[in-house]
């Protein structure tokens, strides 16, 4: 694999039939029971363009792609609260300032999201993995259980441009990567691009990630400069090694208080004299040089080469993967008339006819059907763990082992380039079994993990002298927010070795298999779970 590529190495372009795979499943898993339980209220190369499969039935409801696209799928609340502001206007609410829900809640129990790294590793007693693991999980019911989930994903698309690795072998990480996501890039996630850009410079987690700790005057170390200008804003061949030494240069001086791991200014480690960075000069006399750093950050946000990365970056994560330069184009103008405004950029796409009529063409990468599964399902958050304990409770442990396998464990890309977006790095045969391995262990009632388990949407979709297909059709539609059609219900009914035309009787729906194996092959459908 190339890690410049982002792409597993893997066949991407061999497919396999999703019923052929939802049957070897339906083969290979003993299927337990769901017993009834109460809910409890929850707190630039160019490719050929990615057709959608045929067999794909993409739903023609704005609200439901709007939450997809936007957001981590749709609850019952969701839709009904999309259905009834529209989609712009749900936008707008979901950028204005406000409190996320789920946040309180997740900080009781993971208490990491608010503290200082040394506080972290104080509580951790300096176990990496096992907070690691409490991180991975923290970032995952945020996205089960967020009022905001704009807000979420947009974190998301930038902590996989900005990334720093959870997993990398660095001074002061892991501990200084929770504090990057909730303090760094989560607060400045849909304001502007500019300012993230400072906040992310003088970050402590990237700061070790790149080395840029340790550069100095006399030997100025590149990881920095060269990924800010590769990466994060102007991108592959628009700057030469002459921009990537003096950028190197203007940065001495950035390090880590190695006692605190907070951010620390060293006059003494910067280099001083003239700088010419892809057109930006300086006579950089002071050595107090922060000012021209922040002054060369604003300078590199409005760049229109960075107008256009950033432009393409959100629209291969929100509307296909390859985008027309056109579209690119009145993208990047719409972000530098506002300012470098993420949020109004945001706006405008989804304004955009490109946005609805991309429906079906991306596909869903493992934490995302993660997510929506549980947020389709409504299930609720259990008991609160502990915390230090969390790596050895056994019942949690096969989820992150599941999303590791498929290659989307949160936080765990090694290299600087972030998770892949497209369509290919995820629609491999080997990711989508570990994937929908997951979804197995996600409704399997013997592996609670941190839900409250219950058949709800199955036994909710239950009447007397309903036949089964009647059945499957309401309880996939609670659970996706979607009408299956005839091919793909009749499928599922065999699966559970059911005749759509089967009445069912009150003993189907209290005590058989059939209400776990339906929301397993619910969830599993190439309509719901392919694409977004």
């Amino acid at each position: 694999m190339s890690e410049r590529s982002g792409v597993p190495h893997a066949d991407a372009t061999s497919r396999l039939s999703r019923r052929g795979l939802l049957s070897g499943l339906a083969a290979g898993s003993a299927l337990a029971t769901l017993p009834a339980s109460e809910a409890v209220a929850a707190p630039a190369r160019h490719h050929k363009p990615n057709h959608r499969p045929h067999h794909v039935r993409v739903p023609h409801d704005q609200a439901l792609h709007a939450l997809r696209r936007l957001g981590y799928g749709p609850s019952p609340a969701d839709l009904k609260a999309v259905r009834a502001t529209g989609p712009s206007k749900w936008l707008n609410q979901q950028l204005q300032p406000g409190v996320d829900r789920c946040a309180a809640q997740l900080e009781l129990i993971f208490p990491l999201l608010t503290q200082g790294p040394r506080a972290a590793e104080l509580e951790f007693d300096g176990d990496a993995w096992a907070a690691v693991e409490a991180y991975e999980w923290a970032t995952l019911l945020r996205t089960m259980y967020t009022s905001r989930p704009v807000e979420a994903r947009l974190t998301e698309v930038w902590l996989d441009h900005f990334n720093v690795s959870t997993a990398a072998p660095k001074p002061f990480l892991p501990w200084t990567r929770f504090e990057y996501d909730y303090r760094v890039v989560r607060p400045r996630a849909s304001g502007p691009f500019a300012e993230l850009l400072k906040a992310v410079l003088v970050s402590p987690a990237m700061l070790g990630y790149l080395d840029q700790w340790l550069s100095t005057k006399e030997l100025p170390g590149e990881n920095l400069a060269r990924e800010s200008l590769e990466l994060h804003t102007v991108g592959v061949g628009h700057f030469n090694e002459h921009d990537v030494k003096q950028y190197a240069k203007l940065l001495t001086g950035l390090t880590v208080d190695v006692q605190t791991l907070q951010f620390e200014y060293d006059p003494s480690r910067h280099h001083t004299g003239h700088l010419e960075i892809l057109g930006f000069k300086t006579s950089n006399r002071s050595r107090h040089g922060l000012a021209t750093v922040h002054h060369f950050a604003e300078y590199l946000a409005h760049h229109p080469r960075t107008a256009q990365n950033v432009a393409r970056r959100l629209l291969v994560h929100y509307v296909e993967d390859h985008p027309s330069r056109h579209l690119v184009d009145r993208v990047a103008r719409h972000y530098l008339k506002h300012g470098t405004d993420i949020g109004e950029t945001l706006k405008f796409i989804v304004e955009q006819d490109e946005f609805f009529a991309s429906r079906g063409r991306k596909a869903r990468r493992p934490s995302e059907w993660f997510a929506a599964a549980v947020r389709g399902l409504g299930w609720t958050l259990a008991a609160r763990p502990s915390v230090r304990h969390l790596s050895h409770v056994s019942s949690w442990k096969p989820y992150l082992g599941q999303l590791r396998a498929a290659g989307h464990a949160p936080g765990e890309w090694l290299a600087p380039n972030g998770y892949p977006q497209v369509n290919a790095a995820w629609t491999n045969s080997n990711t989508m079994l570990h994937t929908w391995g997951l979804l197995a262990t996600t409704v399997d009632p013997t592996q609670r993990g941190p839900f409250v388990k219950s058949a709800g949407p199955a036994a909710a979709a239950w009447s007397p002298g309903a036949t089964i297909d009647e059945i499957i059709k309401r309880a996939a539609f609670q659970i996706t927010g979607q009408e299956f059609d005839k091919a793909h219900r009749h499928a599922i009914a065999a699966l559970i070795k059911r005749h759509p035309s089967d009445v069912a009787g009150a003993s189907w729906r209290t005590g058989a298999a059939a209400a776990h194996e339906l929301i397993h092959f619910a969830i599993c459908a190439s309509e719901y779970m392919e694409v977004r």
